[in-house]
């Protein structure tokens, strides 16, 4: 699943979500399965989290300065409410920073110089 790191990498979470949602409807492996609708919920959290981190960087331009909590964006009217984690889990702000407490950090792609 590369090809949908790489593209979760650049943002591009509707291509990642679409070739994987392809992979499963023609797959019959029940373990094949499993990881791509893992994969899928990972993009999903990976979406979440920057939607969550470019509302709060909204906040900072308008406000000049950081919100205490996630609530204080739908407050502001920056969202309409807080996504569903999709691993069951919250999110919340740390260090100015969104972050979920079902993932540690957003897949990423490792180049070798």
């Amino acid at each position: 699943f590369l090809v949908t790191r790489l593209y979760s990498t650049l943002g591009r979470y509707e291509v990642a979500s679409g070739f994987l949602s392809k992979l499963l409807d023609s797959t019959t492996d029940e373990r094949l399965k499993e990881s791509i609708e893992k994969r899928l919920k990972e993009i999903e959290g990976d979406k979440n989290l920057d939607f969550l981190q470019n509302a709060v960087a909204r906040y900072r331009e308008t406000e000049n300065r950081s919100p205490a909590s996630l609530q204080q964006l739908i407050e502001k009217k920056l969202i309409q409410s807080l996504p569903k984690d999709p691993f069951g889990g919250y999110y919340y702000l740390e260090d100015k920073v969104v972050k979920s407490s079902t993932k540690k950090e957003k897949l990423k792609i490792f180049i070798q110089k």
